[in-house]
């Protein structure tokens, strides 16, 4: 699915005020719904921005035009206004591989632990025994770290075997960035009009409680 994502229909959001919770952010997304079917919306690095994608390439162009938007968040008196702009420089399949959670689960290792051992000997035969007697992939096999921290070693594993992949698949997402509007550019002063399209994050000189002051 994530292959057949068009550019056209990406669309990277910044929100002012930034969104604080849960139901700040689906009351954005509920407010991109009103004028398109929205079938990715997700958040990036800096919790003002966001990353997303319409259904058609015509709903986003139409989402663009009417930049920015603006909505109450009831029952506050907050008001929230939407940047929106095209993202066409942001890989959607490329994040998606980079993930360490993404992809099948590794093969318990062998030979099997004796707590592996002993469960599949004393859990009776069933659709759920494999399951009931993996112990290495859930919460039981916790080790203390160096520094007293609880960690597991089987995510901590895959989380490794996952970070030698980003260099290859995610290098493209590196020094990406999307070009700001200048009207965009000329309402929150920024001194350069670019922002990174892996984090959402904005390469501007310009503190950040000046953006949140515009």
């Amino acid at each position: 699915m994530t292959s057949r994502i068009k550019p056209t229909r990406s669309m990277f959001i910044h929100v002012n005020p930034v969104p604080t919770g849960l139901a700040q952010r689906r009351a954005i997304l509920g407010a991109l719904k009103q004028h398109g079917d929205i079938q990715v919306f997700k958040q990036l690095d800096d919790p003002s921005t966001f990353v997303s994608v319409a259904s058609t390439h015509m709903s986003a162009d139409a989402t663009i035009r009417m930049s920015p938007l603006q909505f109450d968040y009831a029952p506050t008196t907050t008001t929230f206004t939407l940047s929106i702009f095209r993202a066409k420089p942001y890989l959607h399949k490329q994040v998606i591989d980079s993930s360490p959670l993404h992809g099948p689960w590794p093969a318990p290792a062998a030979p099997p632990s004796i707590a592996t051992a002993a469960l599949r000997a004393a859990i009776p035969k069933s659709m759920a025994s494999r399951c009931l007697a993996d112990w290495e992939t859930g919460n039981e096999q916790l080790v203390r770290s160096v520094k007293g921290q609880t960690v597991d070693d089987h995510v901590k594993l895959r989380e490794q075997r996952r970070r030698h992949r980003i260099d290859s698949v995610a290098a493209p997402l590196v020094g990406a960035e999307v070009d700001l509007p200048d009207d965009y550019v000329q309402r929150r002063g920024a001194s350069r009009r670019r922002v990174d399209a892996t984090t959402g994050k904005h390469r501007s000189t310009v503190s950040k409680s000046n953006w949140g002051s515009h």
